[in-house]
C-alpha cells in the first residue's frame, strides 16, 4: 500500500539461528551467512566473503536453513541487492528486496519468522 508519496514498510523479524548461503548474480560460488531480519518484502543478512565487485540492483539468491530444524530443506529466496553495509569487524551486511514471491508467499513467510520469534522466547522462558 502506498502513502502518499512513501512506501509502507513491512514489519521487520529478527532472525536469530538462521544461516545458510548466499550468491550473487551470475556467481558459480556460494558463500556462507547469516540471517539478520526479515520482512515480507525483504531481507538483511551478513554476509561472509562478500564479492568486492557486489553492487546494489544485482540479483542475490539465498538459501536458509533454521539451526534448530537440522535436516529439513532450506528456504530459498531470491531478491535484488538494495544496500550494502561493512560492519566494525569487517563483513558486509546485505539488504534484498525479494523478487517473484507472490502475495501469499511473502504472508507465509510473515508468519513463519513470526512463530519462530515466538518460540525462541518460550525456549528462553522455560531456560530461566
Amino acid at each position: 500500500m502506498i502513502m502518499g508519496k512513501e512506501h509502507r514498510r513491512n514489519p521487520r523479524h529478527a532472525a536469530a539461528g538462521w544461516t545458510g548461503r548466499y550468491r550473487l548474480q551470475d556467481a558459480a560460488a556460494w558463500r556462507e551467512c547469516t540471517l539478520v531480519d526479515i520482512s515480507e518484502s525483504g531481507a538483511g543478512f551478513q554476509a561472509y566473503m562478500l564479492a568486492t565487485d557486489a553492487l546494489p540492483l544485482t540479483t542475490a539468491e539465498l538459501e536458509l536453513v533454521d539451526e534448530s530444524r537440522a535436516g529439513e530443506d532450506p528456504i530459498r529466496l531470491r531478491g535484488r541487492v538494495r544496500h550494502l553495509t561493512r560492519s566494525e569487524e569487517g563483513h558486509v551486511r546485505v539488504g534484498i528486496e525479494f523478487v517473484g514471491l507472490t502475495q501469499l508467499e511473502m504472508q507465509l513467510l510473515g508468519m513463519l519468522f513470526d512463530r519462530d520469534a515466538a518460540r525462541r522466547a518460550r525456549q528462553t522462558l522455560a531456560r530461566a
